[in-house]
């Protein structure tokens, strides 16, 4: 699963992973630390990049589609209100 310090790179077969989360501690700590960690840093981006969000969800609602030109006006408008990040 290569989350555990132990035997990291150990194949498991799929089958077995929700039953090694149950019964390894360590392992299911490991695992629940690296995810709290992704969810942290990707919450921290959308609170950075509010503003773009925004703008992106509200030309999406109201157009459902983009492609082409149209797309890239869009995305060239939205990269213009992304902050830049401080890492």
């Amino acid at each position: 699963m290569g989350f555990s310090k132990k035997w990291p790179l150990l194949h498991r077969k799929v089958e077995d992973r929700i039953s090694l989360l149950a019964t390894d501690h360590e392992l299911a700590m490991g695992v629940n630390a690296r995810l709290e960690s992704a969810y942290a840093v990707a919450r921290k981006m959308v609170v950075n990049q509010e503003i773009a969000i925004d703008i992106l969800g509200e030309i999406l609602l109201e157009r459902k589609t983009l492609e082409g030109d149209e797309l890239d006006a869009v995305l060239d408008h939205v990269r213009e209100r992304i902050v830049a990040s401080p890492n």
